[in-house]
């Protein structure tokens, strides 16, 4: 079993104004070329304390198709004004209860349900496992405890 890690509420804020701030996330996949396949994903948002969502507008395109074979994900967020970086490893799952799909499309940016108004997409849930990189306070790294 994958142990989650739980985001201070300070990166979990900027990660939650990335898209507001025209600073989308990078979310990137290895596809069935067994290439890795970089995008960013303008939706990405927090979904829980140590939780993203984002919802994919394309259920058939490849970062479903790869999620549904292996799950993992590599997720990076850049600000270039104040030199705050963070790469974090994700386990993501697709998620079809109607619910879940309500939140996550009203959870993402207005532009970007805008580019689904018939919300033919799939919400999609990322449990971050670990995260390295620069808070404005200097280094963090962050992984599950090990027993």
């Amino acid at each position: 079993m994958t142990m989650t890690i739980e985001l201070p509420t300070e990166i979990r804020d900027t990660l939650q104004r990335s898209g507001a701030e025209g600073r989308p996330i990078v979310v990137s996949f290895r596809g069935s070329d067994g290439r890795e396949h970089p995008s960013y994903r303008g939706s990405t948002h927090v979904h829980g304390p140590g939780q993203l969502a984002l919802w994919v507008r394309n259920p058939a395109g490849g970062l479903p198709r790869a999620v549904a074979e292996d799950g993992a994900l590599t997720i990076v967020y850049r600000n270039q004004e104040t030199g705050e970086y963070y790469h974090m490893r994700g386990l993501a799952r697709l998620d079809s209860d109607p619910a879940v799909c309500e939140g996550v499309y009203n959870d993402s940016p207005p532009h970007e349900q805008a580019a689904d108004p018939e919300r033919r997409g799939v919400a999609m849930i990322i449990d971050v496992v670990r995260l390295a990189g620069i808070r404005p306070d200097g280094p963090v790294l962050l992984e599950p405890a090990t027993a």
